[in-house]
């Protein structure tokens, strides 16, 4: 399920530390409403509401059998 919430903008995102950040995966995510728009009041931005999807889980591959160097050469015919 994909994380629901609020960010704040300035001229970029806030993140945690208050200081501001380009990209929004290291904004900080604010689940409160009233708590994004006090704190956008105090640094002079906005509220905007944000849905960051999960990230996607890798697949297993299987592995294939590693030969040393030039076994291949080395057949036994």
């Amino acid at each position: 399920m994909a994380e629901e919430g609020y960010v704040v903008k300035m001229m970029a995102y806030q993140d945690a530390d208050g200081f501001p950040v380009r990209d929004l995966s290291k904004a900080r995510l604010i689940k409160d409403r009233v708590l994004a728009e006090t704190a956008a009041e105090l640094c002079g931005g906005w509220v905007a509401p944000v849905l960051r999807p999960d990230k996607p889980t890798k697949v297993a591959r299987p592995k294939k059998a590693v030969k040393n160097n030039q076994a291949w050469m080395r057949r036994d015919s």
